[in-house]
């Protein structure tokens, strides 16, 4: 599962945090991270990263994936 954030999002007020979900209908999201693991990221553009995250495709565990982005603007 690959995602792009900006290269600095602390900076920006920005966070981002990878949810799995086992029921869309359910509405019940959460950030297991037994579920996945992060690889290394990589440059897509000048402001840019490709964040790639590998997760276990070999348990009968049906999961849906989305990435939440936050956003904490300060004075």
């Amino acid at each position: 599962y690959v995602y792009i954030r900006w290269q600095e999002p602390d900076s920006r007020g920005l966070s981002y945090e990878v949810q799995f979900s086992p029921d869309l209908n359910s509405g019940t999201w959460t950030n297991d991270l037994t579920k996945y693991e992060i690889l290394p990221v990589g440059p897509v553009d000048v402001e840019f990263w490709a964040v790639t995250n590998r997760c276990d495709t070999t348990s009968d565990e049906v999961l849906s994936i989305r990435t939440e982005v936050g956003a904490s603007f300060g004075p």
